[in-house]
């Protein structure tokens, strides 16, 4: 099974694919888990919205195309009230992630940024950086580009954690 991690974001979109083995088993999930994949759109900025937002959507196409993932799980959109367009230009990227996924035909998922840090470290107030050093732990990585990918990434593990329910690396 194919799991593709999304962590949308106007200036760079996280992704990451993992691959469990058919008979894959929690106890043995170093070994039955695989990187397919990892990486980050950018967008640039001295574009409009509207551009930007297209050639996201058209990366994507060509990933999910490339991938053929079975799921899809984005991390859903949290917004400070103090910076309350941040969020809305991640809602955009977000529904043109799910418009590149239904056009697919493939399953999505939303989680929560807590759920996900929760599965994989055990609190779901873990900052951004054990997130990421869990998931080098895990893939026995020295360390991703950014924290995009290390958030898709999470998603994906996390989307394995939630589904298959008592599976844990903590």
């Amino acid at each position: 099974m194919k799991i593709l991690g999304i962590d949308p974001g106007l200036d760079a979109t996280g992704f990451a694919c993992i691959e469990l083995k058919q008979d894959f088993s929690p106890a043995k999930i170093h070994e039955d888990l695989s990187l397919v994949e990892v990486g980050t759109i950018f967008s640039g900025s001295d574009q409009s919205q509207e551009e930007r937002l297209k050639h996201i959507h058209s990366k994507l196409k060509k990933l999910i195309t490339g991938i053929k993932p079975d799921a899809v799980v984005v991390e859903d959109i949290y917004s400070n009230s103090v910076y309350p367009k941040s969020g809305l230009k991640m809602g955009h990227v977000k529904g043109v992630v799910e418009l590149a996924v239904a056009q697919a035909g493939i399953k999505l998922s939303n989680l929560n940024a807590t759920k996900i840090k929760k599965s994989l470290t055990g609190r779901g107030n873990a900052t951004k950086v054990q997130v990421a050093k869990m998931i080098e732990n895990t893939f026995n990585m020295k360390g991703l580009s950014n924290l995009h990918e290390s958030d898709a990434l999470a998603a994906a593990l996390a989307y394995i954690f939630v589904n298959l329910k008592k599976v844990s690396i903590v």
